[in-house]
């Protein structure tokens, strides 16, 4: 029993070393060990979340969850390429699984079919990193005030051709500069309680923040994304943190009721790497995170991968 538990196990390192050797080869054994070792749960799988699970996957982490209560519907099959029509009606994560798996079966992944909002605060706790997709602002918070002592939240949404990502690493998140001989360097994150109760933001919001957050808020109040509601939404969210409306004009408002609906594949397919990679910062500990706002405006040109620093 003992060498054949030994000789699975040097068979396993064996498939892993060469699995992985061109990114032990860039970032090290420290940092893959490190990505074997994670635990890493992603929150409902819509479009985004899927690409993101797609390159956390193929990188190498060591156990993935994914927390979806959603059944897969026609519009599902147009943004998850782990899905057929056989799957409709089925619970995504479950119906996704499989696929997902054939990706790398190094990676051991589990699917939860739950609801978020239900699970207690130990769920969060047991995790590495949290990627939280399709959620309220209000559940973010939540879940980002739970983790925050850890570090390791990540909020993300996706409408048609905007997507943006909030990340909160916390108070104290250590990396190691090895351009400057493995110098360690801390960074400071703010919670996204701060962000989303500060009455006066400091910085200048970009149109692609302002417009996911206006249509969030439009949501969160169970509002229509339509004109009106979104020009409500943007009212409402410029008495309440001080910005000037006219960040956000008349015409990008209406261009956001026609266009930022539903989740668009080429842009789930830039942004969900770029989280990804993020995330994987994280674990790895070895390159400067983003922080702490990542906007993607796939019309714009010059505002695609725009990192923002709020409030």
């Amino acid at each position: 029993f003992f060498f054949a538990h030994t000789m699975v196990q040097t068979s396993d390192e064996t498939e892993a070393q060469v699995r992985y050797d061109r990114q032990i080869r860039l970032w090290g054994h420290e940092a893959q060990q490190r990505m074997r070792d994670s635990k890493i749960v992603v929150v409902s799988l819509g479009g985004l979340a899927v690409e993101i699970v797609k390159n956390l996957v193929l990188a190498g982490i060591g156990n993935l969850t994914i927390l979806d209560n959603q059944v897969a519907t026609d519009r599902d099959l147009s943004i998850n390429f782990f899905l057929s029509q056989a799957d409709v009606g089925k619970n995504r994560a479950t119906a996704s699984h499989a696929a997902i798996q054939s990706l790398n079966p190094l990676v051991s992944i589990t699917v939860h079919e739950g609801c978020a909002v239900s699970q207690p605060e130990e769920y969060w706790l047991g995790f590495d990193v949290i990627c939280v997709t399709e959620c309220s602002v209000e559940l973010q918070r939540k879940i980002d005030r739970i983790v925050r002592p850890k570090g390791v939240f990540f909020g993300c949404n996706s409408f048609g051709f905007l997507a943006m990502c909030f990340v909160d690493l916390g108070d104290n998140f250590v990396w190691i500069d090895k351009s400057e001989g493995d110098t360690p360097k801390t960074v400071h994150f703010v919670p996204l309680d701060v962000v989303e109760e500060s009455t006066n933001w400091k910085f200048k919001p970009s149109k692609p923040f302002l417009a996911c957050r206006t249509i969030l808020h439009a949501l969160t109040k169970g509002g229509e994304v339509d004109v009106q509601g979104l020009l409500t939404s943007r009212a409402e969210l410029a008495a309440l943190h001080g910005f000037d409306p006219a960040l956000l004009p008349d015409g990008y408002v209406a261009t956001l009721a026609e266009k930022a609906v539903g989740e668009f594949s080429p842009v789930c397919t830039v942004v969900g790497g770029e989280i990804a990679q993020e995330m994987l910062k994280v674990v790895q500990r070895n390159a400067n995170p983003i922080n702490n706002i990542l906007v993607y405006d796939a019309l714009d040109p010059d505002l695609r991968g725009l990192v923002e620093k709020a409030p």
